[in-house]
């Protein structure tokens, strides 16, 4: 029951056509006590984060004004990025954030696209924005701010619900990144329909996993600061997926919001006895499974809903599916839902016409609420946001995703109508990738696919042929990517093939492609088979997270498969079985089980013993 002080703070649909620091602002005035932000190293009520955000206001207007040009943002999962953000809004600029842990060459890429100005950041990540600025720009450090700047709500710059908020960059077609841009409009009216339907109130702790610099965070960072909740920073990097369950529940997480693989992930972890009665809703967002809704139920209050939707940077949230405890779920996949209020669904064939209910077509959308369009890029906004014929106000997009309406209404996602697939909650355009391998000199030729397995996990196979039919090592394959794309676009397998194999239209024959399977890829090095008990209760750990039989001592995590969500997975079960406390950064810095028993056995200050029946199935299954 909320208390009458802490009822939710009206939000009616006039205020989508103001602006977001306006509503901020209203909410500051209504709970200024109230705690805005909690991280793991601090907490920052309403009032101390809109004087903080003032000064940053204060400050980018005196040295660019309110020009609409893009300010960007360099922090990592941290607290210092909110006042900095909210206070790019003030001043009447959109904000794009980048992450640090991504490649320096594809940060350099957008900040040149972005043509900013001005690169905010803190401390720890001072020395990276000095490097991306090269000195042709700004850099303000949030630590380093004039005690004197002055604190009170900036005014006489009004702000439209058109101007530019946020921009959002994406994987592109042509090999690189595009932003999307997003408008004050669209983003409140996003918050208001979930602020209303959801009843959002100033006692709701908002979990925030998502990175900053992906689209998917406003929904998160918005619903709570615009509705007075609390908005709960988890950083999985640092913090690691074994901390995750504790958290949510010592944090009383109402509203959980993660990605899908991350999501399958944490019920893993979860103990016969795990509950979390705080919890309201749970959001994965990806593919969903009737497993996963099965698994989860037992462990959520009876009146916690979870949703499945479907979403993209370009056109927000348009379909929503409400799964409570009573719902009946048909097949093994959740179906995406009903079209949200103001968003027109339609399913369309080829010609672009209309299709009846039950037939599979392109998935598109008529709204006045998607996003504004490209980031410098008008002939690709005008061919992606169409105009709908005697509206002024609505354009359509369409998404590229295939799928079917019900008679009732409700979408089923069947899959991608083009080569853009969805990774770990990205979407990701497999050109992009393909053009990062044919810039290496080493490679020729080169194709990159999409593999699914069973339950949902996809993984990307990339298959090369080496230059004048040379050799190519894998590792180096991967550390030459890992200086081009983010984590989530580096193939998990890497197979090297004399020529792709062509149909007699020369077109690539998928079909004749190898398949990849399962089990151990061709690596670079000799197997080895573990030596001591370590070793080998940690081949099985990885062998059963990687779904890879058999493992080495000498296999790398990476080459087998493996990135940071099954990496916070392995840590998180290497410390319950050794009683150790690694954080996830351990198995990037010893990524082989040679390396990584090492640092196990210094953690533990002990060898121990397996069980002998441990002993016996990892024997057993990994075939030593």
């Amino acid at each position: 029951m909320v208390e009458p002080s802490m009822k939710p703070y009206p939000f009616s649909k006039v205020e989508i056509e103001r602006s977001i620091p306006e509503r901020f602002e209203r909410i500051v005035e209504q709970y200024p006590w109230r705690t805005a932000i909690r991280s793991e190293r601090e907490s920052i009520n309403y009032s101390e984060l809109n004087s903080l955000a003032n000064r940053i206001a204060h400050v980018i207007m005196s040295e660019i004004g309110a020009s609409q040009a893009p300010i960007t943002l360099l922090f990592g999962h941290e607290a210092d990025i909110i006042p900095a953000l909210l206070g790019v809004l003030k001043s009447g600029n959109p904000y794009a954030a980048l992450d640090p842990d991504i490649p320096a060459a594809r940060n350099s890429f957008i900040i040149k696209d972005l043509q900013t100005r001005l690169i905010i950041t803190n401390t720890s990540n001072q020395s990276l924005a000095e490097e991306l600025s090269g000195e042709t720009f700004q850099v303000l450090n949030v630590d380093r701010l004039d005690p004197n700047l002055p604190e009170p709500n900036p005014t006489g710059r009004p702000i439209s619900p058109d101007s530019l908020e946020g921009i959002f960059y994406t994987s592109g077609t042509t090999g690189e990144p595009k932003g999307v841009v997003r408008s004050h409009r669209c983003l409140l009216h996003r918050i208001w329909l979930e602020s209303n339907d959801y009843a959002i109130n100033p006692e709701d702790n908002i979990s925030l996993i998502h990175s900053f610099s992906f689209g998917a965070s406003q929904s998160d960072i918005f619903n709570a600061l615009l509705n007075g909740a609390t908005l709960s920073l988890f950083d999985l990097k640092k913090q690691g997926l074994d901390r995750l369950v504790p958290w949510l529940r010592n944090e009383e997480i109402t509203f959980f919001h993660a990605p899908s693989d991350l999501f399958r992930q944490f019920i893993e972890l979860l103990k016969e006895d795990d509950a979390f009665p705080k919890l309201r809703q749970v959001t994965p967002s990806g593919r969903l499974f009737r497993l996963d809704v099965e698994r989860i139920r037992k462990h959520i209050p009876e009146d916690c809903v979870l949703i499945q939707r479907l979403a993209s940077t370009e056109t927000g949230m348009i379909t929503r599916f409400i799964i409570n405890k009573k719902t009946e779920l048909r097949g093994n996949v959740i179906p995406v839902g009903y079209a949200v209020q103001d968003s027109e669904v339609l399913i369309l064939d080829e010609s672009g016409d209309m299709l009846q209910p039950n037939n599979v077509g392109e998935i598109a959308v008529r709204s006045s609420y998607l996003a504004t369009g490209y980031w410098r890029r008008p002939e690709m906004t005008t061919a992606a946001f169409l105009t709908v014929p005697g509206e002024s106000d609505r354009k359509m997009y369409r998404l590229g995703d295939l799928g079917r309406m019900r008679s009732d209404g409700c979408v089923e996602l069947i899959g991608r109508k083009d080569s853009q697939v969805k990774i770990r909650g990205y979407r990701v355009e497999l050109g992009e990738i393909e053009a990062a391998l044919l810039s290496l000199a080493e490679i020729q030729e080169a194709l990159v696919i999409s593999q699914e397995k069973d339950g949902g996990d996809n993984r990307l196979v990339a298959y090369v042929v080496p230059s004048n039919h040379g050799k190519v090592s894998r590792k180096n394959l991967r550390r030459s990517l890992n200086e081009k794309l983010p984590e989530y676009m580096i193939p998990s397998i890497f197979i090297t093939l004399d020529n792709l194999p062509l149909t007699d239209r020369n077109k690539i024959a998928l079909d004749a492609l190898p398949d990849p399977g399962w089990g151990r890829p061709v690596l670079d090095e000799e197997f080895i088979s573990p030596r001591t008990s370590i070793e080998m209760s940690l081949a099985l750990i990885w062998s059963e997270v990687l779904n890879v039989v058999p493992v080495g001592i000498s296999d790398n995590f990476f080459e087998l498969g493996g990135h940071s969500l099954l990496a916070a997975q392995i840590t998180a079960r290497t410390n319950t079985t050794f009683k150790t406390d690694l954080p996830m950064r351990a198995l990037f810095d010893a990524p082989t089980i040679s390396e990584f028993a090492a640092a196990v056995e210094i953690a533990a200050r002990k060898e121990p013993d397996l069980e002998r029946g441990n002993l016996e199935k990892a024997i057993k299954l990994l075939g030593y």
